[in-house]
């Protein structure tokens, strides 16, 4: 079997303006919320999962897979199609935002995605952002987390979740330079089974 890889938990009191973040590591907003840093150079425009542009929806399965090889290189790729699924599928459950970033040529630098679910732990949200890596050290990471943190405050949300993966520590990194405590971490573990004796 793989040794088990840590995920974090992070937390910190909360204030009723606060929204508790969970990062791959799991996390708390620290205090004062975060503000929406200028950017040298990027756009940021909110979008509608399921309803993003074709070109838009390509380039967001390229970055996620971009982002999924610089996080583990040796697994198997992912079919397009599955990323296509996962940004764009909205059930009935959950309402689903999100924000494209945009570099000076016009191609995508980043993303966030933001869910509310509308059933059930309806006090969390949940969120995912992705910043290409010759886009990163320049205020857009911080710039599409601090939507997030703002549409999960209009949503009534205390509680925002996210993950980041021991394999690559700058998320750990970008969550404390944020501000936010590791409260816990997770581990998964994995065996290749054709390595196992029936």
């Amino acid at each position: 079997p793989a040794a088990p890889r840590p995920t974090q938990r992070a937390t910190a009191a909360a204030s009723p303006r606060q929204v508790e973040c969970v990062s791959g590591v799991m996390v708390r907003e620290a205090v004062p919320p975060l503000a929406w840093p200028a950017m040298d150079g990027f756009r940021i425009e909110a979008r509608v999962p399921r309803d993003l542009p074709a070109a838009e929806l390509d380039a967001a399965v390229a970055l996620q897979r971009e982002l999924d090889l610089e996080r583990a290189p040796d697994e198997p790729l992912v079919p397009a199609e599955v990323y296509r699924t996962r940004l764009t599928h909205t059930g009935s459950d959950a309402a689903r935002q999100a924000w494209v970033a945009f570099d000076a040529a016009g191609g995508l630098a980043g993303i966030a995605a933001l869910e509310l679910p509308l059933t059930s732990n309806e006090h969390l949200a949940f969120s995912w952002v992705g910043v290409r890596p010759d886009a990163r050290r320049r205020g857009l990471g911080r710039a599409l987390v601090a939507r997030a943190v703002a549409a999960a405050k209009d949503g009534g949300r205390t509680v925002l979740m996210t993950f980041i993966d021991d394999r690559l520590p700058g998320g750990l990194a970008f969550a404390t330079a944020l501000g936010l405590e590791v409260g816990s971490e997770m581990h998964t573990h994995e065996v290749v089974l054709a390595r196992v004796d029936r």
